[in-house]
């Protein structure tokens, strides 16, 4: 009688088991699955090279060759559907990279390559490295701007605080350190040191 009795619960049990899993599988299938659709537009199809696009929000940002040899650096409201223009300083400006209302891009107006920015609420341009070496492919994330410097001689990694008002070094390895990424605090690049190219990263810690 006692096995009798167990043997019931133990099916009883099992039974249990089944409807709970088919119902799981009931509400799995009944989720509608999210699918993908692109719907593609235009930014620019200006008769001239457009490269580099960099994108924050709203604002599409890039490299536009709108004269001969002279690129500079033009953007797009997304909300607006307007275009206007960023830098048309004489010379050449390139690489832009945006975060939220700062741009910032690669600029030889000085005769070498430097980092300029320009703020979008204020509708203001400013320097940010214009040391007299070569500095080159500026990224940005928030209040911190990197880029590639070469004022030792080599591809090293530099930032600079716009909160702060301070530039600082983030990598000065003797070999070619080269593209570099930032996402919040942390900061990647492109390392030759071992003899081949490696990525290697830097968290930026703020000292008290």
């Amino acid at each position: 009688m006692e096995y009798s009795m167990g043997n019931q619960k133990l099916k009883a049990g099992l039974l249990a088991g089944l409807i709970t899993a088919i119902a799981l599988i009931v509400t799995v299938s009944c989720v509608p699955r999210v699918r993908v659709t692109p719907e593609e537009f235009i930014v620019t199809t200006n008769p001239a090279w457009q490269r580099h696009p960099s994108i924050s929000g709203a604002i599409v940002v890039w490299q536009d060759r709108a004269a001969a040899l002279n690129d500079n650096i033009y953007a797009y409201d997304l909300e607006n559907g307007t275009e206007f223009v960023i830098s048309t300083d004489p010379g050449l400006a390139g690489d832009p990279d945006i975060s939220g209302g700062i741009v910032v891009w690669a600029d030889n107006r000085n005769g070498n390559w430097d980092i300029y920015g320009y703020d979008l609420e204020i509708g203001d341009e400013f320097p940010i490295c214009t040391n007299a070496a070569e500095q080159q492919s500026p990224v940005i994330d928030g209040n911190v701007i990197a880029w590639v410097d070469q004022r030792r001689g080599n591809r090293d990694i530099y930032g600079y605080d716009l909160a702060a008002g301070f530039e600082f070094a983030i990598c000065t390895n003797h070999a070619e350190q080269w593209h570099p990424a930032i996402s919040g605090n942390v900061l990647v690049w492109m390392d030759r040191r071992n003899g081949n190219w490696d990525i290697y990263g830097a968290r930026l810690l703020r000292n008290p």
